[in-house]
C-alpha cells in the first residue's frame, strides 16, 4: 500500500528494532504500520507464525487490512468455541499469522511454550495494570520481535507505562517501583493520629529522561497538534478540528432528593475511610453509582444482595463482602432525555454518534427517543460482532439518525462513523479517560470532512463538572509521560 510520509519512517525507523512501540493517535493507521513491520520481520528460513492479540471487536477490521494489504498471508482467527483448533494450527504452522483475543490468554497457557516470530500488542494499555493475570500471561508470551500499539500506553494512569515497557524490554525495564520512583511524582498520606498510611502519585517527572530512553523504539505522532519539528502541524493537519459544547440541565425533584441521599452517604463513606488507602476501583465505583443519579429518575424496586469491595481498616487489605443495597432502577422523567430529544427533533436531517457509560440508561434512553420518532439502537457489550456491523452500515447508510451506544463497548473496533456524521453527544462520561477519547475519536479520523463537535450534557451541581476537569487531569498526565511535549517529542522523533 501507499503509506503517508510519516508512516514510512516509522517503518524505517522500527524496523531494526526487536522490540516496538507506535504510541501516536488513533486514526494514524498504526494498524497499516504493524501489518508491514510484521512482514518485514518475518524470517522464511525460521518459519515461525505470528501473533496478533488485539480486541475481539476489531477482528474483522484486522482481517479486513491484512487482506488488501498483504493479501497472500494466510491468516488464521481464533474460534472461541474451539480454541485447541487455533493451538493446533499453531502448532503444526498451518498459517502464517493468528489472530486472538487478550481474555484468550488465561484459556490457553500452552502459548507460553510457544516461540513466535512477532507477537503485536493492539490496544497493548491492557496490561498496564501490572497484577492482572492477563498482564503476568502477557509477559510470559516469547516472541523474536515485540510490537506494542496505543495511542494510550499508560492506560489511566502514569505508572502503568511500565507494563508494556516491561513487556517489549523486561531486561531493562525490570523493577515496577524503580520506574514508578523515577518517573512519577508521590505524595504520603497520612491518618488523623499523622502515621503515614500510604503513598499517592500526584504527578509525572523526569520525563524528558524517559523519552530518550526510548527514543530508538517508540514513535508517537498527534494528528493536528505539534508533536516534533517534522510536524508542527501534526501529521493530519488537514483534519478537521474538534470543539467542545455543553448543555446544561436541572434535575427535576425527584432526581435531586435521591442524588443528594446518595450524596450525604457518600460523603459518610468518606469520612469513615479517609485514613485508609482506597483502591481507584473502590472510588470509581461509588462515583459511578452517584453520577447515575444524575442521569434519570431512580426508582427502587426492592433490595438485593451484592458483592462490594472495601478496605480492612486494620490490615489495610481490600476484601469481599456481600452487602444488602436497594435495587435501583433508572426510570424517566430524566432531564438529560429531554434535552437530547429536542436537540435530535430540531436537527432531524442530522444524524449524531450518542454515548452513555450506563447499559441501563442508554436502554432507557433508546425506548424514549424511539417514542418521540427518533430512530435509533443500542451497541453494548452485549452486542454481537455480526450485528455491530450491521448497525455501522445501517447508520453509514442514513438508515437511522442515532448511533446510541455504551461509551466502552463504541471506543474500540467501530470504523466507518466518520463519514455519516461530525457530532458527538455525551450523555455522561466514563470515568475511564481513554474510553472518551477513543469514543470521541471514531468521528475525528482520516475522512472527516468537517470540524467535530462534542456536546456534553451536563447536569448542574452533581458530579458532571467535577468529573470532567478530574478526566482533564488526569488526561494532562496520561500525555505528560507518553511524551506530549514539544521539547520531549522532538527528542523521540528526531531523525537518526
Amino acid at each position: 500500500m501507499e503509506f503517508y510520509p510519516f508512516q514510512t519512517e516509522d517503518i524505517e525507523k522500527l524496523v531494526r528494532q526487536t522490540g516496538a512501540l507506535i504510541g501516536s493517535e488513533m486514526g494514524t493507521g498504526k494498524t497499516h504500520e504493524a501489518i508491514e513491520l510484521e512482514q518485514q520481520w518475518y524470517n522464511p528460513k525460521a518459519h515461525k507464525p505470528s501473533l496478533v492479540i488485539a480486541p475481539l471487536n476489531t477482528h474483522d477490521s484486522w482481517q479486513e487490512k491484512y487482506g488488501w494489504q498483504a493479501p497472500d498471508v494466510d491468516l488464521i482467527r481464533i474460534n472461541r468455541k474451539n480454541r485447541e483448533r487455533f493451538l493446533e494450527d499453531i502448532r503444526r504452522k498451518r498459517g502464517d499469522v493468528f489472530l486472538m483475543h487478550w481474555d484468550a490468554l488465561r484459556y490457553m497457557p500452552e502459548l507460553q511454550g510457544m516461540v513466535f516470530q512477532t507477537i503485536v500488542g493492539d490496544e497493548v494499555h491492557r496490561i498496564s495494570n501490572r497484577k492482572s493475570q492477563q498482564t503476568q500471561l502477557t509477559f510470559k508470551l516469547k516472541g523474536l520481535h515485540k510490537l506494542g500499539m496505543s495511542g494510550t500506553a499508560s492506560g489511566d494512569k502514569p505508572d502503568g507505562l511500565w507494563g508494556p515497557l516491561h513487556w517489549l524490554y523486561p531486561k531493562y525495564y525490570r523493577s515496577y517501583w524503580k520506574f514508578r520512583r523515577a518517573y512519577t511524582v508521590e505524595e504520603k498520606q497520612y491518618t488523623a493520629e499523622g502515621e503515614e498510611s500510604y503513598t499517592k502519585i500526584t504527578g509525572t517527572q523526569n520525563i524528558d529522561h524517559l523519552m530518550n530512553e526510548i527514543r530508538p523504539w517508540y514513535v508517537r505522532h498527534l494528528k493536528r497538534e505539534e508533536c516534533c519539528e517534522h510536524h508542527p502541524e501534526g501529521v493530519m493537519p488537514w483534519l478537521p478540528e474538534k470543539t467542545y459544547d455543553q448543555i446544561w440541565v436541572d434535575l427535576n425533584p425527584t432526581q435531586r432528593k435521591f442524588y443528594e441521599q446518595m450524596r450525604k452517604e457518600m460523603v459518610a463513606w468518606v469520612n469513615e475511610n479517609e485514613d485508609s488507602p482506597l483502591t481507584a476501583s473502590i472510588v470509581v465505583a461509588q462515583l459511578q453509582r452517584l453520577g447515575q443519579m444524575a442521569l434519570a429518575t431512580p426508582n427502587i424496586v426492592g433490595k438485593k444482595w451484592v458483592w462490594r469491595n472495601k478496605v480492612n481498616p486494620a490490615t489495610g487489605e481490600t476484601e469481599r463482602v456481600r452487602v444488602e443495597v436497594d435495587d435501583v432502577r433508572l426510570v424517566e422523567p430524566s432531564s438529560k432525555l429531554d434535552a437530547t430529544v429536542e436537540l435530535f427533533k430540531d436537527q432531524s436531517n442530522k444524524q449524531f454518534l450518542v454515548g452513555t457509560s450506563s447499559r441501563h440508561f442508554a436502554n432507557l434512553a433508546k425506548e424514549r427517543y424511539e417514542r418521540s420518532g427518533i430512530s435509533t439502537f443500542v451497541l453494548s457489550s452485549e452486542t454481537s460482532q455480526k450485528q455491530r456491523d450491521g448497525m455501522v452500515k445501517r447508520f453509514a447508510n442514513g438508515a437511522t439518525q442515532l448511533f446510541l451506544s455504551v461509551i466502552e463497548a463504541g471506543a474500540e473496533g467501530i470504523d466507518g462513523l466518520q463519514h455519516a456524521t461530525d457530532t458527538v453527544v455525551m450523555l455522561d462520561r466514563s470515568w475511564r479517560t481513554i474510553k472518551n477519547d477513543q469514543f470521541i475519536d471514531r468521528l475525528h479520523r482520516d475522512g472527516q470532512k468537517n470540524a467535530v463537535t462534542v456536546i456534553d450534557i451536563m447536569a448542574r451541581n452533581t458530579v458532571d463538572l467535577g468529573r470532567n476537569q478530574k478526566l482533564e487531569t488526569k488526561w494532562k498526565w496520561i500525555k505528560e509521560v507518553l511524551g506530549d511535549s514539544v521539547r520531549f517529542q522532538q527528542e523521540v522523533m528526531r531523525h537518526d
